[in-house]
C-alpha cells in the first residue's frame, strides 16, 4: 500500500498587489503539481493583517492529512531573511498549530514539520 503524500503549507509574506497574489497562487499550484499533493498558501501580513490565513491553511491541511492518511503536514516558510516574520511569526505559528491541534495535526503521525526558510542564495540575493 502506498503512503499518502503530506500536504504542504507555504508561509509567505503576502502583498497588497493582486498580481503578486496571483503569482503566489500560481507558485503553489505549480509546486502541488510537481509534488503530487495539495500545496496551500498561508500569508502572514497581506492582504489582511494577522496570521489567520496561515492558521486556516494549517487547519485545512491537517484535515486533509487525516482524511488521506498522511502522517504529517509540511510547513515551508517562503521568507528570504531571518528577520521579524521569520523569527517572531513563525514561532507564533508553531505555538498556534500546537494549540489548534494539541495531538499534532490529528493525522496518523500527528506532526507539523517545518522545513528550512527559503532564505537567499547567490541566485536570488
Amino acid at each position: 500500500m502506498s503512503r499518502a503524500v503530506a500536504p504542504v503549507v507555504l508561509i509567505a509574506h503576502g502583498t497588497v498587489d493582486e498580481r503578486g497574489r496571483d503569482e503566489l497562487r500560481a507558485l503553489a499550484h505549480a509546486c502541488g503539481a510537481g509534488y503530487g499533493a495539495t500545496v496551500r498558501c498561508g500569508v502572514i501580513e497581506y492582504p489582511a493583517d494577522g496570521l489567520q490565513p496561515v492558521f486556516a491553511a494549517l487547519a485545512a491541511s491537517a484535515d486533509e492529512a487525516r482524511a488521506t492518511g498522511a502522517d504529517e503536514v509540511r510547513l515551508v516558510p517562503l521568507l528570504l531573511f531571518p528577520a521579524g516574520h521569520a523569527r517572531d511569526d513563525v514561532r507564533v505559528i508553531i505555538r498556534g498549530a500546537a494549540q489548534l491541534h494539541p495531538d499534532g495535526c490529528t493525522c496518523p503521525g500527528g506532526a507539523f514539520r517545518f522545513r528550512r526558510m527559503l532564505g537567499t542564495t547567490p541566485l536570488n540575493a
